[in-house]
């Protein structure tokens, strides 16, 4: 068993550590990484082929599971979400007619590595599917043997390789929500997920299986048939981003740290030139150079007004319509152009908060052109957050123009 634990704590921290070592040169890389933790409870079964077993009535044992996570969103709406839980797993068998009663309880260290799609509905709820192989690293356990009704005769004995195979091979399903809440200031999410691990490897151990184990109330004996693990999980979990961190302990560190003005003011000129490469216009204004096949490539579509949404929501409000349509003509009339659609915030609030914030408005526009008959693959979407400003963000009105969606025809 403790070699058990050793390989897998390898495997775990070599997955775990892999994303960090990457972002080590990129910082933009953790931009969707999140780390988290989860708890709930377990409930396990195993599954015999023997059909001797088929008399023995089956009931789950109960148990609690707990253990952390990294979910990094690699692409649009899927993500990788590897889970390292300590988790246990068994079940009880009774016969009547014998007055037999077994049980057999086992922890194990789960990791888990499935690939999860969330879907983009109205509202911050956000559903998801789940799947991957898991890797079951047994820890340790116990199995309680009783049996006879007067002279009734009792064993209790450890598990160890004799009585007990040390690894497992799974795979596991589950569906779950997340919701992004705020805890002052900073970003966070909550969420709940129900699983199901389903075990591909025979937990008899291979001494059980060649007549070479000894039991407390056998001299020998041998097993036929296999045995199993499955277990539904349910559980809640709690993640941060991982970028938050980082920047609030770069903040701290550089409190005190005095900055030239004209330091700023040049990086901040820089900037500028960087982000208006490309000159604003309006959808009108683009449609006219379409129309007259003039070129495009130095332009691109700005809606400061247009496209409304919520306060620090991702939903399209209703005024929003009259200009999507208006667009969505458009790009009807020109079936081969492929736009991609930006969304920008201004600078309040938490800046990796609106940079996801950003992401999930331009989705919604997509989203919405999808509904109203664009091909998606013509579509394609980045959030930018609060790092392009058009302006500064020291009044009212600059931030105003900040907050936009822009679409780039890219063919």
């Amino acid at each position: 068993m403790k070699q058990n634990i050793k390989k897998g704590l390898i495997i775990i921290i070599t997955v775990a550590l892999s994303p960090f070592v990457a972002s080590a040169e990129e910082l933009k890389f953790i931009d969707d990484i999140k780390i988290g933790a989860e708890l709930g409870i377990s409930v396990p079964n195993m599954r015999y082929s023997n059909q001797a077993y088929d008399p023995y009535k089956k009931t789950p044992l109960f148990s609690g599971m707990g253990g952390l996570f990294i979910d990094w969103n690699f692409y649009n709406n899927w993500s990788v979400r590897p889970h390292l839980n300590f988790v246990g797993r068994g079940v009880r068998m009774r016969y009547q007619p014998h007055f037999i009663d077994y049980k057999l309880k086992a922890t194990y260290f789960d990791l888990r590595i499935p690939v999860v799609y969330s879907f983009n509905l109205k509202g911050k709820i956000r559903p998801y599917l789940a799947a991957g192989p898991s890797f079951n690293f047994a820890t340790g356990g116990k199995i309680n043997y009783a049996s006879g009704f007067l002279e009734r005769q009792a064993y209790a004995l450890k598990l160890d390789k004799s009585n007990f195979q040390g690894f497992d091979f799974g795979l596991y399903v589950g569906t779950g929500v997340d919701y992004p809440v705020r805890l002052k200031g900073f970003p966070m999410m909550i969420g709940a997920e129900i699983g199901y691990n389903l075990g591909f490897v025979d937990t008899f151990s291979k001494r059980e299986k060649s007549r070479q184990s000894v039991a407390l109330n056998a001299p020998v004996y041998s097993i036929s048939g296999t045995r199993k693990n499955s277990n539904i999980s349910i559980a809640v979990n709690v993640s941060i981003p991982l970028k938050g961190l980082f920047g609030r302990k770069k903040s701290k560190s550089k409190r005190h740290v005095a900055v030239p003005v004209s330091n700023v003011e040049e990086k901040v000129a820089e900037r500028k030139i960087t982000v208006q490469e490309k000159q604003c216009c309006s959808l009108e204004e683009m449609y006219e150079l379409l129309l007259s096949g003039k070129d495009i490539s130095t332009k691109k579509i700005c809606a400061f007004t247009d496209i409304r949404f919520d306060f620090d929501k991702a939903t399209l409000r209703k005024e929003s319509e009259e200009y999507l349509e208006k667009f969505i003509m458009i790009l009807h009339k020109f079936p081969k152009m492929q736009i991609t659609i930006i969304g920008h915030t201004d600078n309040v609030g938490d800046s990796q908060y609106n940079l996801k914030l950003s992401k999930e408005r331009a989705e919604s526009v997509r989203n919405y052109f999808v509904q109203n008959g664009i091909d998606s693959n013509r579509l394609r979407c980045l959030g930018y957050g609060d790092r392009q400003p058009l302006t500064n963000n020291s009044t009212p009105e600059s931030r105003a123009r900040n907050r936009r969606v822009e679409f780039d025809i890219i063919d």
